[in-house]
Parts: C-alpha cells; sequence; structure tokens
C-alpha cells in the first residue's frame, strides 16, 4: 500500500533514490524521531447534511480523476495496464466496489473532521448556489461502456485568503494522517517510502495531491453554497452573511472567472515585456557615444 490508494492500481508512484531523497532522511535524522500527530476525531460526528456532502464529493472526485485520464486516451479494463492505456476504476462511482467508494469518502471526511476539531462551522447559506449545483448534476452514463464524466470545473474559482490558509493546514493534517498508518503497517514489516517525514521536508511535487484535494473540497462546499468560518470569531452578522454569499455568486460567475483569468495573463506576459523608452537611448554614459543625425531644413 502507498500514500494514495489501497491497491497498487490506484496511484502508482516511481520513487528514485536521488540525492533530494538522502537530504530529507538526514535532515529527518537531525530532528530525531518523528511521530505524526493528527487531531483526535474521535467525537466528531457527521449530521446528515455533512454525510451527503461527503457522498457527492466522493462521486465529484472520483469523475474529476476520471475526466482527466479519459483526456489522455485511458480506458476502461478489467486489469489495470500502462502499455494499453486501461483502468479498472474507469466506470461510473456506483459501479465501484464498496471499499473504494469508502476510500474516496473517507478522503474528504478525515478534512472535514480536521475543520469541526479545529472548531469551524460548515453552514449552507447560499439556497440559490445550492439549487443550482443540483441542477447542474448531469447524467454520466448508466453502463461502463458509455461513462462519459462532466464532472464541475471548480479550476477558475477562488478561495478567499483564509481558506487558502485552511486549505494548507487540511493537506499537512491528511499528510499526518497517511504517515500514521504508514508507520503502523512498518511494523508487520515492508519498506519505508521517501515521503515519510515532517510536512516542511516534503517538496511541492510530493504535496501537490493533499493540496488539490483540500483547495478542491473547499472549493466543492462554496460551490454548494456552504460557508467555513472560525467559531473562535465571532458569529458573522445576518448582513455579512448576505454580502459573502453576493460576492460569492458574483465570484462563481462564467464572465467574472474568465475576465480574472484574462487579467492573470496580461499580468503575466506583461512581466516578460521590455519597454524601450526614448529616455534609455540619451542616458549620460551614450547621449554623446552616438552621432547624431543631420537635420536639413533646405533641401533640393
Amino acid at each position: 500500500e502507498n500514500k494514495f490508494g489501497y491497491c497498487a492500481h490506484w496511484f502508482i508512484d516511481i520513487f528514485i533514490d536521488t540525492g533530494d531523497d538522502t537530504d530529507k532522511i538526514q535532515k529527518t535524522k537531525d530532528r530525531g524521531i518523528w511521530n505524526p500527530d493528527p487531531v483526535d476525531v474521535s467525537e466528531v460526528h457527521f449530521d446528515d447534511d455533512l454525510k451527503s456532502v461527503v457522498a457527492k464529493f466522493a462521486e465529484h472526485f472520483h469523475d474529476s480523476w476520471a475526466s482527466r485520464k479519459i483526456e489522455k486516451g485511458w480506458n476502461y479494463g478489467e486489469l489495470y495496464s500502462r502499455q494499453a492505456l486501461t483502468h479498472p476504476r474507469l466506470k461510473p462511482f456506483v459501479f465501484l466496489p464498496d471499499f473504494e467508494k469508502n476510500f474516496y469518502q473517507e478522503r474528504c471526511a478525515e478534512c472535514l473532521r480536521a475543520l469541526l476539531v479545529w472548531n469551524y462551522s460548515i453552514e449552507l447559506t447560499d439556497h440559490d448556489a445550492a439549487d443550482k449545483a443540483v441542477q447542474n448534476n448531469t447524467s454520466l452514463g448508466s453502463s461502463i461502456g458509455n461513462f462519459n464524466p462532466k464532472p464541475v470545473d471548480l479550476s477558475n474559482m477562488t478561495l478567499e485568503k483564509d481558506m487558502t490558509g485552511i486549505a494548507e493546514k487540511m493537506a499537512e493534517e491528511s499528510h499526518k494522517i497517511w504517515a500514521k498508518k504508514v508507520l503502523a503497517d512498518l511494523n508487520r514489516g515492508g519498506t519505508m517510502p521517501p515521503q515519510l517525514v515532517p510536512w516542511d521536508l516534503l517538496t511541492d511535487f510530493e504535496r501537490r495531491k493533499d493540496r488539490f484535494r483540500a483547495a478542491e473540497i473547499l472549493k466543492f462546499l462554496q460551490y454548494h453554497g456552504y460557508r467555513v468560518w472560525s467559531l473562535n470569531k465571532s458569529e458573522p452578522s445576518a448582513e455579512r452573511v448576505k454580502i459573502d454569499s453576493e460576492r460569492s455568486s458574483v465570484e462563481k460567475r462564467f464572465a467574472y472567472n474568465l475576465l480574472k483569468k484574462l487579467i492573470q495573463y496580461l499580468e503575466q506576459a506583461s512581466l516578460k515585456m521590455k519597454t524601450i523608452k526614448p529616455s534609455q537611448e540619451l542616458t549620460r554614459q551614450n547621449s554623446f557615444r552616438k552621432e547624431g543625425q543631420d537635420v536639413k531644413f533646405f533641401e533640393k
């Protein structure tokens, strides 16, 4: 078992022993024995609303993965094969075995449990967005042969500044949960993966999957009209919730997201463009080096 699934064909990552891994192991030794300590969620229980959110996100996350696979030319096959580009999970969520459904659900549930332990509230505040999300839930095919996943695209949705920090914290928590389980399995034998180190010693490449899933969960909540806020702060007033809901609705509009992307591309392009000003050619160093052109006022 590895970090990204229960079966070898789920997520296959090739780990190469490099100098970076050697440095990572040395830093871990210098710190002493690392004991991952995820938060205690034994007292956390979901209501029916959050259970529904977990189930919906599990299907969404599966469909998002399947959509990316199909775009790369993969197809359903009873056996996993990189050469033939076949994968046994490329089928509607409803046809997955229970343990695979539970795997998807648990990846979401572990993040939501951590949020509740950290004293965050998850409340439905934008009912219009929730209704729209239900309407946009299109059919994905009733059989393996016509499976055509169309998950909602959350890539253009932006998280608020405080939500970005929460997403990073959730990603680290997922890493701790995985690490604690791997350490328990190592007691029964097995090899130690290079990622079995504290979060701050991982590379951005190694953090990307946990980060992506954490951000996707928060975006999914936002898309379905949920608001995540800290109970340690003062409860938002009805007027504040209304303003945030209106702003959230605006930020979800296609035109808004398109304009934001265009502005981002323009900013990136402007950094690579060098504007040559006339004054740059008349500096103190080179203004007398260049010969000026004669100006003829009267020419026959």
